[in-house]
C-alpha cells in the first residue's frame, strides 16, 4: 500500500483577521454587508492597483470565474480552455456554461498543479486559455 499524502493548507485566518471581522460585525448600527462603502473603496483601490478604469467586487470565486468566462465568450467567442481535473466543480462548469470548449490537462501529484510536460504537449493554436487554479492550499 502507497502512503500517498496530499500537501494541504494548514490554517489561512489568523487571530487579527478574526478580531477584525468581530469588530465589523458588531459596530452599531450594523453593518452593510453588500455593496457597502468598504466595497466601492476596496474595487476603486484594486482598479487602480491593476491600472484599470474599473472592477467588480462579487461574492465568490464561482461568480467570478462566472463572469469571466461569459466576458470572455461575449468578447470572442467559443475559446479552447485547459482546466486541471483537481479543481472546483464551478471551475469546470463556468468554462461549459459560457459555451467553451474544455480540455484536460492531467496534474503533478508532488504540487498539484499541471503536469507541465502534459500541458506543453497539449497546447495548441486553438487554446487561448489555461485556468489555473489553487487547489487545497497549493499555488
Amino acid at each position: 500500500m502507497n502512503n500517498f499524502s496530499l500537501p494541504l493548507m494548514d490554517d489561512n485566518i489568523n487571530r487579527e483577521d478574526i478580531n477584525s471581522l468581530v469588530n465589523f460585525l458588531t459596530q452599531d448600527p450594523i453593518p452593510k454587508l453588500t455593496n457597502g462603502e468598504k466595497v466601492r473603496q476596496f474595487e476603486q483601490d484594486w482598479s487602480k492597483w491593476l491600472g484599470t478604469e474599473y472592477s467588480l467586487f462579487v461574492n465568490s470565486g464561482a461568480s467570478a470565474n462566472e463572469l469571466t468566462m461569459l466576458a470572455l465568450s461575449y468578447m470572442y467567442g467559443s475559446l479552447e480552455v485547459i482546466v486541471p481535473p483537481l479543481t472546483w466543480i464551478s471551475d469546470i462548469s463556468s468554462v461549459l456554461f459560457a459555451g467553451h470548449k474544455l480540455k484536460f490537462c492531467d496534474i503533478n501529484f508532488k504540487n498539484l498543479s499541471f503536469d507541465m510536460e502534459m500541458l506543453k504537449r497539449i497546447i495548441t493554436p486553438n487554446t487561448k486559455v489555461i485556468f489555473v487554479t489553487h487547489v487545497l492550499g497549493s499555488m
